[in-house]
């Protein structure tokens, strides 16, 4: 049973590691597409919220 076990975690982990080796650019890529765009999006938020409150102040 721990062999099979052993063997099964084994495949998966080497699988983990092919694709982690295989498409690390890929990841990369994703991981900038979605900190750019939290960033484009609190920034665009922040920028409407102070036309607001300058827009209300004036």
């Amino acid at each position: 049973m721990f062999p099979a076990q052993l063997a099964s975690s084994l495949r998966v982990g080497a699988r983990t590691i092919l694709i982690i080796h295989v498409c690390p650019s890929l990841y990369v890529i994703v991981q900038w597409g979605l900190l750019v765009a939290t960033l484009f999006t609190m920034e665009t938020k922040s920028f409407t919220s102070l036309e607001e409150a300058q827009g209300a102040r004036t």
